[in-house]
């Protein structure tokens, strides 16, 4: 049962009946919401920038895979360029040296590279540098593979010359006597 309020009139000397007008009512109904939506809204741009939303989590998580994959995708080239290395290394120094060819130089090898260097300058850094890089070192390694490619193909060439001045070339080599008088 609503409890009913009076107050003093010190007009009339009387007690009567307290009677808030629609308009009084509507205000405090009106503060009340506003204050709600006020409070709430300090509450939830407090709680979201202490703690993260639900989406935000997942987006972490992804952000943490991305970086997982980047360092083995990081490790992998690494790798790759170690191998290619060693490869070059043999290039000069064992095979063209058995087949007395000139080493490619490191310039020849290079000149894609630097290429992709010019290009990347000209164009700019995208939005993402992780893609970028990742992309930048595997093209890097793709150029050093064709030049060694090429490399392999004409020692190919030099082993089939090779066999040719082979077969041409006498098994007993003739030797020129000394005339005795």
């Amino acid at each position: 049962m609503k409890k009913i309020k009076y107050y003093y009139n010190t007009n009339t000397l009387r007690y009567e009946k307290l009677e808030v007008p629609l308009r009084v009512k509507l205000l405090r109904i009106f503060g009340f919401i506003a204050a709600a939506l006020v409070t709430a809204a300090l509450i939830s741009y407090f709680a979201f920038q202490f703690i993260g939303s639900p989406n935000e989590k997942i987006l972490q998580l992804q952000n943490e895979r991305l970086k997982d994959r980047y360092t083995s995708l990081s490790e992998k080239a690494r790798g790759l360029a170690k191998q290619m290395d060693e490869l070059e290394k043999r290039d000069n120094s064992v095979y063209r040296a058995i087949f007395e060819a000139n080493p490619i130089p490191d310039s020849a090898r290079a000149k894609a590279m630097e290429a992709a260097k010019e290009i990347a300058t000209v164009e700019g850094m995208a939005n993402n540098e992780l893609f970028n890089s990742i992309f930048n070192t595997l093209n890097l390694l793709n150029n050093r593979i064709k030049a060694q490619n090429n490399s392999y193909n004409q020692i190919d060439e030099l082993i089939k010359n090779k066999a040719q001045i082979l077969s041409h070339t006498p098994a007993i080599q003739p030797v020129e006597l000394a005339r005795r008088p």
